[in-house]
């Protein structure tokens, strides 16, 4: 039995509890959150110990924590948590700049822990059997990949992603990462460069609610990334759509089609929760000494990407990322 503390305990926090309470292999043992009321209430569901410092936490008897904090305070809590010797799986973007990424990736090498990021859209069942459908030829060479994700942002995201200092920009690096992780990982290749346009349309003050971008990759594939924030309620929803040399896969919530010179068909999934298959993979890795399938160096090329394309944005020309974006600066 794999020991956990959960380090915050806000939305985010609570699927990973849910997670938890799936798995035989694991136990959320104890929660930490500077609200105390809302922190004791996840602590009470879970028949947890509840207390209000980070600190008192990682001072327990554990063998990991999840770490589910708003962005600016993932990566300073992830190095206390490592220093303390446990194993860390900390939510996306695990970091705000690339110092404090490289840092985290050094620290859990040289003290031998796992150190797994977030980004559990990966272990959806259509985004699986997709990455394996690729790999065996099924739509040839990847040539362009299309993101496009809505999400309602007033009513489902909390204050401090409205805050920059705390989010470190908008809705590029907290829903818009998992594009670029997807393309990243669909295709199998790294990001030579990016161009981005954001603006704030419809919020007062925070990041950018919309965002258009386009990125090269290594291996000649093309991809363009749409996002957006509203402030009124809408379905929330994403679609990525990978256009190859003998093939087109369109994959959406628990959904993927295939088309190719035989017409289009449905692909059968087989259903999976992602947030319990994300913590059972994280507990393997930690029983078997092994790299999870996301390693820390991966959450760090996918912050590298996000943050050349708020540079982007920021100058108004493209930006080479090259070498860099796989290894420490």
């Amino acid at each position: 039995m794999v020991r956990l503390g959960l380090i915050g305990a806000g939305k985010a926090a609570r699927l990973h509890a849910t997670a938890a309470t799936s798995l035989d292999e694991a136990r959320v043992v104890a929660v930490a959150d500077l609200d105390s009321a809302r922190g004791a209430s996840l602590a009470l569901d879970l028949a947890a110990r509840y207390v209000r410092d980070a600190i008192d936490l990682l001072a327990m008897d554990l063998d990991a924590v999840v770490i589910a904090l708003p962005h600016a305070s993932l990566a300073p809590t992830a190095r206390l948590a490592l220093a303390a010797g446990k194993h860390v799986l900390v939510e996306k973007p695990m970091a705000v700049t690339l110092a404090e990424a490289d840092d985290l990736v050094a620290a859990a090498r040289e003290a031998g822990l796992v150190l797994q990021v977030g980004y559990v859209h990966r272990y959806r069942p259509e985004a699986q059997t997709a990455s394996q459908l690729i790999t065996a030829g099924a739509i040839g060479r990847p040539a362009l990949v299309v993101e496009d994700h809505s999400l309602s942002g007033d009513e489902t995201v909390g204050p401090w992603v409205w805050d920059v200092e705390q989010a470190g920009g908008g809705a590029l690096i907290y829903s818009g990462i998992h594009g670029i992780d997807r393309i990243r990982w669909l295709t199998g290749q790294q990001v030579q460069l990016a161009f981005a346009q954001t603006g704030r349309f419809a919020h007062e003050q925070g990041g950018e609610d919309n965002l258009a971008a386009t990125l090269r990759l290594e291996g000649g594939c093309l991809a363009a990334v749409n996002q957006n924030f509203t402030p009124f309620a809408i379905p929330n929803r994403w679609q990525t759509q990978i256009y190859g040399t003998e093939g087109v896969l369109r994959l959406a919530h628990a959904s993927l089609e295939l088309v190719d010179r035989t017409g289009s068909r449905p692909v059968e999934l087989t259903p999976r929760e992602h947030f319990s298959a994300q913590l059972h993979e994280f507990v393997v890795a930690i029983r078997n000494r092994r790299d999870p399938f996301i390693t820390a160096e991966e959450g760090r090329a996918n912050l590298a990407v996000v943050l050349a394309l708020y540079e982007s944005a920021r100058t108004g020309g493209a930006v080479e990322l090259g070498a860099s974006l796989t290894q420490q600066e």
